[in-house]
């Protein structure tokens, strides 16, 4: 199927799936595709570590077969091992109008190569198969992201900020995906190392609403002038958001919540970022990691930001390809990083997003204390929320929604409707507001029956010098067949799989073991294990 074909299957099904956005969140672990290039350990190593600090359901990471991870791709290339396999497994796994946006993990190219200019690999997805805009709209910033809630101009129209599910039955088959990368390896990017301190400094900074200044810092230079309007404009919306806000000239000391400049470079060993920052300094080549010349976006990440833009080609200091500075007031009224920086970004073909999308450090955290209740003598599982307020609540089992908006103290599913063994459930509390604010708690239960599956790891064999893994599935009855699974990405089949450990990456790597039995159509999943790699 073309890619074509496949962007029409998906705009069918969004236009009946939109609807759904009355039971959805804030950009949430369910929302997103977290898409990893099998082919590069970077990229391994850095999904693996992600997919356990922020709870991503297997059901929303897709393994690619990407060539290479250094640069650019060709747009064939970008078809072919990208868009048409992520479009397919949308479709397939039941996706579509719950996941809005794309997170690519490391080790994939910045750019996709189109001549006479290249577009950011973050920006493609929003074209939803469209051929690339011709090169004077690239150049001119004219492409306008459905997305951008303005202003475009002084005393111009203002959208407000708002959760990308709740713009989603506004916007209908408008709706693209948003992108971002959660860092660039290749040279002058970032390391695994550097891209996992920023996801754990993410993590625990969410919900905390730090204190410290955003920083709108200026010079006499162009980069800072075509922004010069919006310096002036924006600062009162930002406090009335509730962030405090500095302007001024070459400011970059400190300790800052956010920043924003334009200059070809930052001291950034003379700041500090409180966690859940956005930083990002308008120059021509932030994001353009093929270049010598000038400090790059990735800079902003080792100096402790969670996100961070730059462009990828000479942007001709266009404010409408750099982020807009009501960034900081989205993010403010509880937007997600990446909702924040989609929302304020008018032109992106060639802006490159990197961080943690699921940042949220200015969210309201709802209280309340679920429990899983599994009852054998009736046959039920029981999910009760036991709020504190009276908030609207969605369950997940196996990263499928179940449940619409739900207000009532409890909910039962009988064992009927789910197979024998392992399911991992997620509830979610939020708010009923424009931006989503919500909490969130994962767990798992086990489902009584005949037929069981579990797995454990062999002993090293004595002797043993390849360093290969050994795991061996004991399961109920005589299944059709047994597999080792990451996710859904099969890594063995067979009572016992050996394994290079290279196959799963380095990090904490999640497996469950699985039997398909042929009498009852059924598939029986372990508890997942966590090994250390």
């Amino acid at each position: 199927m073309t890619s074509n074909a496949l962007h029409l299957r998906l705009l069918l099904l969004l236009t009946l799936l939109v609807g759904l956005a009355s039971n959805a969140l804030a950009l949430a672990p369910h929302e997103i595709l977290l898409l990893v290039n099998e082919n590069s350990p970077e990229s391994l190593a850095v999904a693996n570590h992600y997919i356990d600090a922020r709870k991503i359901p297997d059901r929303n990471v897709i393994y690619l077969d990407v060539p290479r991870a250094d640069k650019w791709l060709t747009p064939e290339e970008y078809t072919e091992h990208i868009e048409q396999p992520v479009l397919k497994a949308t479709i397939e796994r039941g996706l579509v109008g719950q996941a809005l946006a794309w997170v690519y993990s490391a080790g994939f190219p910045f750019k996709v190569a189109s001549k006479p200019l290249s577009v950011s690999i973050t920006a493609l997805p929003m074209l939803r198969g469209q051929e690339i805009p011709k090169q004077g709209i690239i150049k001119g910033g004219s492409w306008r992201s459905p997305i951008f809630s303005g202003p475009s101009s002084p005393g111009g129209k203002r959208g407000e900020s708002i959760s990308l599910i709740r713009l989603a039955p506004i916007l209908t088959t408008n709706m693209p995906p948003v992108c971002i990368s959660l860092g660039y390896t290749g040279e002058r990017g970032v390391t695994t190392d550097e891209i996992t301190a920023m996801v754990d400094r993410s993590v625990i900074s969410d919900y905390r609403k730090p204190d410290t200044p955003v920083i709108l810092s200026t010079n006499q230079t162009i980069r800072s002038k075509c922004r010069s309007w919006i310096f002036k404009t924006e600062p009162e919306n930002i406090r009335k958001a509730g962030r405090t806000v500095e302007v001024g000239h070459n400011l970059y000391k400190g300790s800052f919540g956010g920043y924003m400049g334009g200059a070809t470079a930052i001291d950034t060993t003379q700041l500090k970022l409180s966690g859940g920052a956005i930083a990002e300094h308008l120059t021509s080549f932030g994001a353009a990691f093929d270049q010598k010349a000038q400090m790059k976006c990735s800079a902003w990440i080792r100096a402790g930001a969670s996100a961070t833009a730059g462009t990828v080609e000479e942007p001709y200091a266009l404010w409408t390809k750099f982020l807009h500075a009501r960034v900081f007031e989205h993010q403010a009224n509880g937007c997600t990083a990446l909702e924040s920086m989609a929302l304020a970004t008018c032109s992106p073909l060639q802006t490159y997003f990197m961080g943690d999308p699921l940042s949220r450090p200015f969210m309201d955290k709802i209280a309340f204390a679920p429990t899983v209740t599994v009852d054998e003598k009736r046959e039920l599982v029981t999910f009760s929320p036991n709020l504190t307020n009276d908030n609207p609540w969605v369950i997940l089992v196996d990263g499928v929604l179940i449940t619409g908006r739900l207000q009532s103290p409890r909910v039962s599913l009988p064992f009927s409707q789910m197979s024998s063994g392992y399911h991992t459930v997620r509830i979610f509390a939020f708010t009923d507001t424009a931006v989503r604010h919500y909490s969130e708690f994962v767990s798992g239960f086990t489902v009584p029956g005949r037929k069981q599956v579990t797995f454990k790891e062999e002993p090293a064999i004595q002797g043993q010098t390849d360093g290969k893994r050994r795991f061996r599935i004991t399961a109920d009855g005589t299944p059709k067949n047994l597999r080792l699974s990451q996710g859904r990405r099969v890594v063995g089949e067979g009572e016992l799989v050996e394994l290079d450990p290279a196959v799963f990456g380095s990090g904490p790597v999640w497996l469950w073991a699985e039997a398909d039995y042929e009498e009852s159509r059924m598939r029986v999943r372990s508890a997942p294990v966590k090994i250390e790699l």
